[in-house]
């Protein structure tokens, strides 16, 4: 399967495709405090049949590497592409007793603040084929 995207400004990067895969790409700098929640916009849309899916997905290293999970989406032809991203580290408090080290962490952020740079792979999105079901209800 071939599909054209679009990107929506030229601020933002451009997908790098493996095969069917494509890796999505951070636009810009991207700060996630432990338990923080942010919408990534990636800036793109897809032009694809209506019996196809974009399916959003973390990309496999980000959560055993960095504690970060992307929760899963769906997109149909179109539409733009974003996702939740969720830091699931735990805060320095919860975990580190030294009062100088925790007192580092406030002026300096938590040693489990996910930083990404841009240009750096945070997700990837598949796609999928719908089968339609039809049901005989009598």
């Amino acid at each position: 399967m071939v599909f054209d995207y679009k990107k929506r400004n030229d601020s933002f990067v451009e997908p790098v495709r493996e095969g069917n895969v494509f890796n999505l790409l951070s636009s810009g700098y991207l700060r996630i405090d432990p338990y923080e929640r942010k919408v990534v916009d990636f800036g793109i849309s897809f032009e694809m049949p209506e019996d196809v899916i974009a399916n959003l997905c973390p990309h496999p290293e980000l959560f055993l590497a960095k504690g970060v999970y992307v929760l899963k989406d769906f997109f149909k032809n179109g539409e733009n592409i974003n996702g939740v991203f969720m830091n699931v580290c735990l805060p320095d408090f919860l975990y580190i007793k030294e009062k100088s080290v925790l007192a580092n962490s406030v002026f300096f952020g938590s040693h489990n603040t996910l930083v990404f740079d841009k240009g750096d792979i945070v997700a990837k999105l598949f796609f999928s084929k719908i089968e339609k079901v039809v049901q005989n209800v009598k």
